[in-house]
This record gives C-alpha cells, sequence and structure tokens, in this order.
C-alpha cells in the first residue's frame, strides 16, 4: 500500500516499528476504534517501500511513529496526541496516555525522552533501524 492509498482511505491507520517494545505495547493498549471505527496498524518493518516513501516525504520512522485518518498524516509527539484524543479513557493504560498525551505541550517535551529510550532498547536488543 502507498502513502496516497492510505491518506485517502477510510478509518486510520497507525504506522510504528514491531520490533520495538515500547511501540508495539503502545499500539495494543490503545483504544480508540471504538471512536474511530476501523484502525489498521502496520509494522514499518515489514513495510520498507512505504517506511522509505515517507521518509521521502520527511516522516523518518526512527523518530517517530504516524497515524493517519481524515486525510491528513500526523507524525511523532504530533501522532501521539492525535490519538489520545481519540482513544477511551477505560483502562488505566489509556487514562494515563490521555492525561499526559492530550496536552499539545507535554506531549512535544515528552515524545523526545520515548524515542531516546526506544533507541537505548533497539541497540541493547540488537536491533537495526528502520
Amino acid at each position: 500500500m502507498n502513502i496516497d492509498q492510505l491518506v485517502n482511505s477510510k478509518g486510520a491507520t497507525v504506522i510504528y516499528d514491531g520490533e520495538c517494545p515500547f511501540c508495539k505495547t503502545y499500539v495494543q493498549f490503545m483504544r480508540f476504534r471504538d471512536t474511530v471505527g476501523s484502525v489498521s496498524l502496520l509494522d514499518a518493518r515489514s513495510q520498507p517501500l512505504l517506511v522509505q516513501a515517507l521518509k521521502n516525504k520527511g516522516y523518518n520512522l526512527n523518530n517517530g511513529m504516524v497515524f493517519i485518518m481524515n486525510q491528513k498524516i500526523h507524525y511523532g509527539d504530533d501522532a501521539v496526541f492525535a490519538m489520545s484524543l481519540l482513544s477511551t479513557s477505560v483502562g488505566l493504560f489509556n487514562r494515563m496516555n490521555g492525561f499526559i498525551f492530550s496536552k499539545p505541550i507535554l506531549a512535544k517535551n515528552l515524545y523526545p525522552i520515548l524515542v531516546f529510550g526506544r533507541k537505548i532498547v533497539l541497540k541493547l536488543l540488537r536491533k537495526t533501524s528502520l
């Protein structure tokens, strides 16, 4: 699937690093299907052409996940901000996520710390970058 198809498709799409334990857990625990309907979770590791196309448009998946909805691409802290606004408050994870990431200033300041932690964990797990 290419970027234009994803941007113009119905529902929402999250593109994340499936080998990153943090990314994988985050997208599994997010509960926003109730509010947005269909959500496609795409492991970037299985989509190298899509990863390159996103990189060509300025979205480096080594530095942030991508959330696409309503013909808009959200990247990095903007992606977690947008997803947190759509998430339900069911469960401790979603309540904490909503509290932290539904505030743009907190999302913008905390997201780089998460990206740094991801890079360290991937290095420890001997995983290559995307």
